[in-house]
């Protein structure tokens, strides 16, 4: 019995080391398709911003486009980033989500053919529960580390219009390259220590609460079988030694007689 259940625990070990495999390979590839949705997303607003700027002057006064401006970097932040990390991070879930059936999948196999006698069919869907809440309550990726914008953006970035119109101009791209140019993906590597963070999980739940505990109970039985083997050897020592003490006893009593 023991020695299946240390086999047990070996291929569910390596199942482990597989499913961070798959785990990693899945949140590599959402990062870096994610990273180019949403590098298009900030280019598009800022090629929009660039085209407000280049109509200044003859369509809009220079703070009317400065008000266009901070509207236009607000709704990225706010809402069309916001939306496709929030779209991305559902999307991640949904992978993770698959490559923990195939490992609970794997790992019902292997606890059927080692442990025919535990029922592992409910243990399993239990621990697949626990797991998918657990993922759907922490946010794989951030969407508030995507772009930091300060409360008095307006003001700050494209305020301050007291040069002639093209130095305005000037002032007001230099703003938008810097949106351009941050790196509004960064946030995304956040996710790598979820996929820790759901290993150390799915470890515990199946190897240290299950198979750990059903590999010592053996080794508890052998353990206090030779406890009980020392004490009965202990007993039957004294016994022996009660018994030559008795032996002599009577044969003072008879020297008596």
């Amino acid at each position: 019995m023991l020695d299946k259940i240390k086999k047990a625990n070996r291929r569910m070990q390596k199942k482990v080391d597989t499913l961070g495999e798959d785990i990693q390979y899945q949140i590599s590839e959402i990062v870096r398709k994610g990273r180019i949705q949403l590098e298009d997303s900030v280019d598009g607003t800022c090629n929009r911003m660039y085209a407000l700027i280049d109509g200044m002057g003859r369509f809009s006064s220079a703070q009317e486009v400065a008000t266009q401006l901070q509207r236009q970097s607000q709704s990225l932040v706010t809402r069309t980033l916001k939306r496709e990390v929030e779209n991305i991070s559902e999307n991640a879930k949904g992978k993770i989500k698959s490559c923990i059936e195939d490992f609970l999948g794997s790992a019902d196999d292997i606890l059927m053919k080692y442990l025919p006698d535990y029922n592992s069919r409910d243990f399993i869907k239990k621990i697949e529960r626990e797991i998918n809440v657990e993922i759907e309550d922490n946010e794989i990726f951030d969407s508030k580390n995507a772009i930091s914008i300060n409360d008095d953006y307006s003001s700050t970035l494209f305020g301050n219009l007291v040069f002639g119109q093209e130095r305005n101009k000037a002032s007001l791209s230099a703003k938008v390259d810097q949106i351009k140019a941050t790196d509004v993906s960064s946030f995304l590597d956040t996710a790598f220590s979820r996929r820790d963070a759901i290993l150390s999980s799915v470890k515990a739940k199946v190897i240290d609460n299950l198979i750990l505990p059903l590999e010592k109970q053996p080794e508890d039985i052998v353990a206090n079988k030779d406890k009980k083997n020392q004490k009965l050897q202990e007993n039957k020592e004294m016994v022996e030694a009660l018994r030559a003490d008795l032996s002599v006893i009577n044969e003072q009593i008879k020297s008596i007689m």
